[in-house]
């Protein structure tokens, strides 16, 4: 008997980063070799002037959430887990069934910060180290860190945790047809 698609154990790594073409987001699945299985980007999504004013300081993480759950829709394969460097996204996901860890990309110490001070808060959570990366968990999945650090002991000897994310970028980058002018969006 063939195993199904959906027995792959794989990781989701979810990104969305804003370019001068508008958001655009980016999921890509790796199996445990870290070779990928799956990957799916949307389309730039540029918000009109109207939902700038209607959603104001809202609007970022309103399309940040869009921009997730379009890509979560789209996959085939349901992973052990999803990695993410946007905090909107991780907001997002805390109510998911896949446990969501989030990794502050190196120069988003506030999101870190943030994520600390708020103690029990929506926005916060409990952080840990894997491969010397700081990540986090929503205070109530604390039991997610177990399943992250177990399923990285056994399957991640040798790799760099946020790597992928990388990979992502310059996916997109590559889609799209916007070498420069890059950004994460928060």
């Amino acid at each position: 008997m063939r195993p199904t698609e959906k027995s792959v154990t794989c990781v989701g790594y979810l990104s969305v980063i804003e370019e001068e073409i508008g958001q655009v987001g980016g999921l890509l699945m790796l199996n445990v070799q870290a070779r990928p299985v799956e990957f799916h980007c949307t389309a730039p999504v540029k918000p009109s002037r109207a939902q700038e004013v209607l959603y104001g300081v809202t609007l970022q993480a309103y399309v940040t959430e869009q921009i997730a759950a379009t890509l979560i829709a789209k996959t085939k394969l349901s992973p052990s887990f999803f990695v993410t460097d946007s905090h909107e996204v991780w907001l997002s996901q805390t109510e998911s069934s896949i446990p969501t860890i989030f990794v502050p990309s190196t120069g988003s110490v506030s999101d870190a910060e943030r994520i600390r001070a708020y103690g029990s808060s929506r926005t916060s959570g409990v952080g840990f180290d894997i491969s010397g990366v700081e990540a986090f968990v929503a205070n109530d999945r604390v039991a997610d860190k177990s399943l992250v650090t177990d399923f990285w002991s056994e399957y991640g000897q040798g790799l760099e945790f946020c790597e992928p994310f990388e990979r992502i970028r310059e996916a997109l980058a590559e889609a799209h047809g916007n070498q420069g002018g890059k950004k994460r969006v928060a």
